[in-house]
């Protein structure tokens, strides 16, 4: 099956979709503040779900152990 000419462009330059990029909303740094947005708990103030900021780190699944030694 061939792609499309745009998911073939998209392809070549790499794209990521907004659901799918590093921002607040996968980042470790934040938790559910107020039901419909998010706080950034290394800053302490409240963010949008797509903000993005240079301390971003991805935020590990539930129940998972961080590796020891």
């Amino acid at each position: 099956m061939s792609t499309s000419p745009i998911n073939a462009a998209k392809n070549m330059q790499g794209y990521v979709p907004a659901t799918q990029r590093q921002r607040c909303a996968t980042c470790q740094f934040s938790a559910d503040c107020y039901g419909s947005g998010l706080q950034c708990r290394k800053g302490g103030f409240l963010v949008t779900v797509y903000s993005v900021c240079s301390a971003w780190q991805v935020r590990q699944p539930p129940g998972f152990k961080q590796p020891t030694g």
